[in-house]
């Protein structure tokens, strides 16, 4: 659990909540429960009666906002947690998003319509008077621009939107904002986590798996990716520390860093700037309802945020090419408000760069 006060907000980030009760009784857990012991640890029969008590006695006196990790939570049960009424906690994480192409520390194929499917059911679970969290990084996954992009500033832009275009309370982790990558891993020796070398010991160890084979996954997998030093300069340690910093810097810290950026009206640091004070004006992108308009379509990510009578478009190309997107009949573009790339004349078919991401009024 971590406190924190910023700005005049105070709150609690609580680590993994739901087991603070656990099911009555002692038992063997079986192979199935093993792989995931959040079935079994979470969610106990005292669960939100502490949460309740915690809400009344701790977060309500003080106006604390509170968020809450969520393992073991299912999206049914997500307003059980958020419910204004029951009075508990503000907002959860749910990682079903982050861990989009993942299964344990494995990495599986995924399309982009899978991830639309997990976003909207994300969005829906809080129930009528619920809050939710929109994020694609934290300490325990790997850097989003290399796992849902191509390392690019162009990708980094294009999820930023992504993030930022959704409904409920923003989490940008730090480096996020700069567009920080994953790092290499050449040998076993090269991570600090705990958990990577214990799957090391659980699968090479035992002669199951290849060395190649884990630390082809681990590359992309491990939350060591999330963990090396921040990256303020191009300096041997980026900044971080005069000292020896505790995990060396990712190689590309002499071009990826807060100092370049911030001399580069073009860089990712601009664009993350230029999307929050967009957020902030305009209330809609916070509050309004979020509606998935082409949930099929494979390359493009396309959804509205209706507030009152206040409609506006998201449309992102999340790939690397460019691509071509029919706008549906029933939406009419209105005054571009603001775009990663250059923008260009738009007919019905739009015509997007690689990673490109837009926000347009809708005319009626």
């Amino acid at each position: 659990m971590c406190f924190w006060i910023a700005r005049g907000v105070s709150g609690f980030r609580m680590d993994v909540i739901p087991f603070i009760s656990k099911p009555t009784g002692l038992r063997d857990l079986t192979i199935e429960e093993l792989q995931d012991p959040s079935v079994v640890f979470a969610n106990g029969p005292h669960l939100h009666t502490y949460l309740h008590e915690m809400n009344q006695k701790v977060l309500s006196p003080h106006n604390a906002m509170s968020v809450g990790e969520a393992f073991g939570v299912s999206y049914a049960q997500t307003p059980l947690f958020v419910s204004q009424q029951r009075k508990e906690l503000d907002m959860i994480f749910h990682f079903d998003t982050a861990r989009v192409g993942r299964k344990d520390w494995e990495t599986r194929p995924w399309t982009l319509q899978e991830l639309k499917e997990t976003i909207t059911e994300d969005d829906r679970s809080t129930g009528p008077d619920g809050w939710t969290t929109s994020f694609l990084e934290n300490h325990d996954n790997p850097r989003a621009v290399s796992r849902f992009g191509d390392n690019s500033p162009a990708s980094a832009k294009a999820l930023s939107l992504l993030v930022m275009g959704r409904r409920g309370t923003v989490f940008i982790f730090q480096g996020q904002e700069i567009g920080m990558t994953n790092i290499s891993f050449d040998k076993i020796e090269d991570f600090e986590d705990v958990n990577a070398k214990g799957i090391w010991a659980d699968t090479v160890g035992r002669g199951t798996h290849s060395a190649n084979a884990v630390l082809t996954e681990l590359r992309q997998t491990s939350r060591d990716n999330a963990r090396t030093p921040m990256q303020w300069n191009n300096t041997t340690t980026g900044g971080f520390t005069t000292g020896t910093p505790w995990f060396r810097l990712n190689p590309n810290t002499d071009r990826i860093n807060v100092a370049a950026q911030e001399l580069d009206s073009s860089s990712v640091l601009a664009f993350y700037r230029q999307i929050i004070s967009f957020r902030k004006r305009h209330p809609v992108l916070v509050y309004g309802t979020f509606q998935d308009i082409d949930p099929q379509n494979p390359n493009i990510f396309a959804f509205t945020r209706t507030l009152d009578n206040n409609q506006i478009l998201i449309f992102i190309n999340l790939t690397a090419q460019s691509q071509a997107w029919a706008l549906p009949a029933e939406i009419n573009l209105g005054k571009i408000l603001l775009n990663t790339h250059v923008v260009k004349p738009m007919g019905r078919t739009l015509s997007l760069a690689p990673w490109q991401g837009c926000i347009t009024a809708i005319s009626s």
